[in-house]
């Protein structure tokens, strides 16, 4: 439990987009502006993609709107979905990553390109292009892309394996 702990807290500092130490709607208010922004999105688009943002954020990260979560908060949280029931909890990982990356392709191809990627990392306040570039070159891209589906399987294993000795790009790439 220590090491997805520690993977956990990886996560939560990702979601701290404001890196005001807490997650918070100004979290999500955040990352939606700066998304928006590096996709220069047309104007009927922009509404979609808030709103889908906010669901997200509503979903699998904040209780409500109004909430501010604390990373022991969020680290308890986890565990105690992990520890309650593994597989409802891989599945949860599964749809919260799913939809996330699906709202972040906003081409529709299915495929990540390191350009979607960069952009998704920023708009969760990730800013360090060589970090990025180099988890884009971890998940080994075909045709310079990158499967959607692998792209959410790496999230769920770094969210839900407890296995120190398997390969972890998510993390590699934290690290």
């Amino acid at each position: 439990m220590d090491y997805l702990k520690k993977k956990w807290a990886l996560w939560y500092r990702s979601l701290d987009v404001n890196h005001d130490g807490s997650v918070s709607f100004d979290d999500v208010k955040e990352c939606q502006r700066k998304f928006v922004e590096l996709n220069q999105l047309t104007s009927e688009k922009i509404e979609q993609i808030r709103a889908d943002v906010e669901k997200w954020w509503t979903t699998f990260i904040l209780p409500s709107k109004d909430a501010t979560v604390t990373m022991e908060n969020f680290l308890e949280k986890l565990a105690e979905e992990y520890k309650s029931d593994k597989g409802a909890f891989v599945q949860k990982m599964n749809t919260c990553f799913s939809t996330i990356l699906n709202v972040f392709d906003t081409n529709a191809d299915r495929e990540i390109s390191v350009e979607e990627l960069i952009i998704s990392f920023k708009a969760f306040g990730q800013d360090n292009e060589k970090l990025i570039r180099q988890n884009f070159v971890l998940m080994e891209p075909k045709n310079e892309t990158v499967p959607l589906q692998q792209v959410v399987n790496a999230w769920v294993q770094f969210t839900t394996c407890a296995d120190e000795t398997k390969k972890d790009v998510i993390r590699d790439s934290f690290e």
